[in-house]
């Protein structure tokens, strides 16, 4: 019967705040409940010591805000506290993550959701990489029939952060060809529902989900998450097979059809909070969320 409730705001309902008002409703987390995950953030950071059993514990009070609140901005953050080693209690991942929850539940972010969606239609971005050059491009459809390319061959600092892999990086690449056509088509993402394409399942499934095994894929999926939420944007991200990915075409440095329907070339512009290490491991979207 406690959690039959009426009036809004509504504080205490399945440890939410709901609120609504002539636009959408909003949700939070409750702010007993942030308060108590601070503490014990706080705790565990302090002692550096977090066994396996207490990390999938405090992970599944944070899902909560990652899958809910913040949609799947937050859920890469998650994977270090569940995947803890055997025998493991501290790592440098866990600490980055406990920081990274610690510093966001204190802005107080909230999801909101309109009751009548935009009758727009969505910006479409098409992505792709090649590995051998390597070369990031995106293709962007806008809602008035507009066709815009950009292509970029990564910088050195890029490369040289991931893993040595046996694959050319294609994944790696991949999923920074999703981060240039947010952040080079910004502007036609803003405020809107985009779908984003990918003819990589290992880059389209781990943004879909919003985490990845691997950790320096997993910051990337992060950033790429953070720039969603920065741009205000509702994403969603789908496999488009390789033969009618149009962005195969500019990352092979193919630019006839291009020319052909007259598609618009756009200079690159890759965030450097993509590539910096220091950005991915710091809390750099707290100012550019203080007015969401």
């Amino acid at each position: 019967a406690h959690k039959v409730v009426h009036g809004l705001p509504m504080d205490e309902l399945l440890g939410a705040t709901i609120d609504a008002d002539e636009h959408g409703a909003s949700f939070c987390p409750n702010e007993r409940k942030v308060s108590n995950w601070c503490d014990q953030i706080k705790g565990v950071l302090q002692r550096k010591h977090l066994p396996s059993g207490a990390g999938k514990k405090l992970a599944g009070k944070l899902s909560w805000s990652a899958q809910i609140v913040f949609c799947r901005l937050g859920r890469a953050m998650l994977r270090p506290l569940y995947n803890i080693k055997r025998g493991e209690v501290w790592s440098p991942m866990i600490e980055s993550s406990l920081k990274w929850f610690l510093e966001v539940l204190s802005l107080q972010v909230l999801q909101v959701r309109p009751w009548i969606w935009p009758e727009s239609r969505p910006t479409q971005i098409f992505c792709d990489a090649a590995g051998s050059p390597a070369r990031l491009a995106a293709i962007v459809l806008t809602e008035d029939g507009r066709t815009l390319y950009t292509d970029i061959a990564p910088p050195q600092s890029l490369l040289d952060y991931f893993v040595d892999r046996r694959d050319n990086q294609i994944c790696s690449l991949e999923l920074c060809a999703i981060a240039l056509g947010l952040s080079t088509f910004e502007n036609f993402c803003r405020g809107r529902r985009v779908h984003v394409w990918s003819d990589n399942c290992g880059s389209e499934r781990a943004v879909s989900r919003g985490s990845a095994r691997a950790w320096d894929h997993n910051e990337v999926v992060h950033a790429i998450w953070a720039k969603a939420a920065m741009l205000k944007c509702h994403m969603r991200v789908d496999r488009v097979p390789t033969q009618v990915n149009i962005a195969d075409l500019p990352s092979r440095m193919s630019y006839g059809l291009l020319g052909a329907i007259q598609a618009t070339y756009v200079p690159p512009v890759l965030d450097e909070h993509f590539w910096n290490e220091e950005a991915w491991n710091t809390i750099w979207l707290k100012n550019a969320l203080a007015g969401a």
